[in-house]
């Protein structure tokens, strides 16, 4: 409960995890272009196919892939992450129709953008693809239609802060990187609404990610 609340502080200060992620961040492949040799610990490399091809830009030097362990151990948090979205009452519907292979696209192309920001060996989020040939698309291509409200973002961002601080990271350190993915907001974000859009909580539930299984 005390982690909880501390990463918490960190969210209501407007240093949560953007990730660019955002709902389906990239849960709907697209393999138009042909899948490059693989680089770094298991991303794979491709030419960006838009100016806004979400790298996040930022500075978050002090912040290695080794404090994580390696990029092995971020890709089986990301895992946790996708399945603990499909329990978050919040914003679950958004991500109930993925297959196995969307919601492993999902967690690749998330794999991919923190494992950048994290500096994990020849991780790049640009034109990167997931373990099976889908290209990891732009936020504004891989948000287009979906009507996220401000109250949406901000869940799932609570849910990314909640897993990374489940798997070891510290508040400080996400902390140091949340400037770098909370830039994408206006790529993802499709309106200022303080409401949710897809709620499903019943009973007063609160919503969130509960504990994952340990990695």
């Amino acid at each position: 409960m005390q982690k909880r609340t501390v990463l918490a502080s960190v969210f209501a200060g407007g240093l949560m995890l953007a990730a660019f992620s955002g709902f389906t961040a990239c849960t709907t492949k697209n393999t138009a272009s042909p899948v490059d040799a693989s680089v770094g610990d298991g991303a794979a490399s491709g030419d960006a196919t838009s100016p806004d091809a979400a790298g996040p830009s930022g500075d978050a030097s002090s912040v290695s892939c080794g404090k994580f362990g390696n990029f092995g151990n971020l890709q089986a948090a990301m895992t946790n992450l996708v399945q603990g979205l499909l329990l978050d009452c919040r914003i679950a519907p958004f991500f109930a129709s993925l297959d196995q292979l969307a919601q492993g696209h999902m967690r690749d192309c998330l794999s991919n953008q923190l494992g950048e920001l994290m500096h994990c060996a020849g991780v790049t989020y640009n034109g990167s693809h997931d373990s099976d040939g889908g290209l990891c698309r732009d936020m504004t291509t891989a948000h287009l239609g979906l009507g996220i409200s401000d109250a949406d973002f901000n869940a799932m961002m609570s849910d990314i802060t909640e897993v990374l601080g489940q798997a070891g990271i510290s508040a400080a350190d996400i902390a140091q990187i949340a400037p770098a993915l909370l830039s994408l907001k206006p790529q993802i974000e499709a309106s200022d609404a303080g409401t949710l859009t897809e709620n499903t909580c019943e009973g007063g539930a609160e919503g969130g990610i509960p504990p994952m299984p340990d990695m």
